[in-house]
């Protein structure tokens, strides 16, 4: 059953999947480019991705002054009228973000650039992302924390808030406490639900702040590590489950792609 099938789905959604800088409060979607290949072929990519997720190697970020010049200026007055919004509510700007290693897993892909901003005390870092979608600039935010346990510090988690409806997203493990809503809540009901969903950890937990660029690049390592172990846990490295809700292609050929990847993985383990 070999043939010629669209898996830019796929391919999309494993970008969105890595996260840019995620632990920054970011999510941006690569734009879509049409691939039709062959079931094989798709593994192998598909598969090449999922092993840049699962390595827990520091990811290489790359930041710029907020502005320059980066994106035409449609991005960045949809951008700014977001970031306008969180500074109103005391949220300071950091910079422009962009995770230079995914750039490299999909070269094909054009990742965007993630506006970065922090609460006055650090402890919420919120992130802006715009990506271009029929002709018109769709923003997605989402706004993080870290959590660490009082009594052993290395136990770490991540509680994050994001403005993404219905979007499939590959599930990031049991250390991230993702919670979505619309896609058009706005940033200051964002704010009120983080808040809302910190306070609670604070009887229990110490709440880490962000407050330079280097503390969100290094947040962001720490995510990158706890969400490359989830990756690498599991045998495929996707579930079926999450390989059929990305979409792009018919049942029967989702089968057959988990399939090879699973092959894939025991030809690796057997190494």
């Amino acid at each position: 059953m070999e043939g010629a099938y669209d898996f830019s789905g796929f391919l999309t959604i494993m970008a969105i999947a890595g996260g840019v800088m995620v632990v920054a409060g970011f999510l941006y979607r690569a734009r879509q480019r049409l691939l039709v290949i062959g079931v094989q072929q798709a593994a192998v990519q598909i598969e090449g991705l999922l092993l840049r997720l699962a390595d827990p190697a520091p990811h290489d970020v790359l930041v710029h002054a907020a502005d320059d010049g980066r994106h035409d200026e449609r991005w960045r007055a949809d951008v700014r009228a977001r970031t306008d919004d969180a500074v109103a509510l005391g949220f300071v700007v950091l910079g422009d973000f962009e995770d230079r290693s995914l750039h490299k897993a999909m070269p094909e892909q054009a990742l965007p650039i993630v506006r970065a901003l922090r609460s006055d005390n650090g402890e919420i870092v919120l992130g802006i992302t715009g990506r271009e979608h029929q002709g018109a600039v769709v923003i997605t935010v989402e706004l993080g924390s870290e959590v660490r346990a009082a009594q052993n510090e290395d136990d770490v988690r991540f509680v994050e808030t994001m403005a993404m409806g219905d979007m499939p997203m590959l599930g990031q493990g049991p250390r991230i406490d993702l919670e979505k809503l619309p896609s058009q809540t706005s940033i200051s009901e964002l704010v009120a639900r983080q808040q809302t969903r910190i306070a609670a950890e604070r009887a229990v937990a110490v709440l880490v702040p962000a407050l330079t660029v280097d503390d969100v690049i290094q947040r962001y390592h720490r995510r990158v590590a706890l969400t490359a172990a989830h990756r690498a846990s599991l045998s495929a490295l996707i579930t079926h489950d999450e390989l059929s809700a990305l979409g792009g292609a018919e049942p029967a050929v989702i089968d057959m792609v988990y399939a090879e990847l699973v092959r894939r993985a025991a030809d690796r383990r057997s190494r």
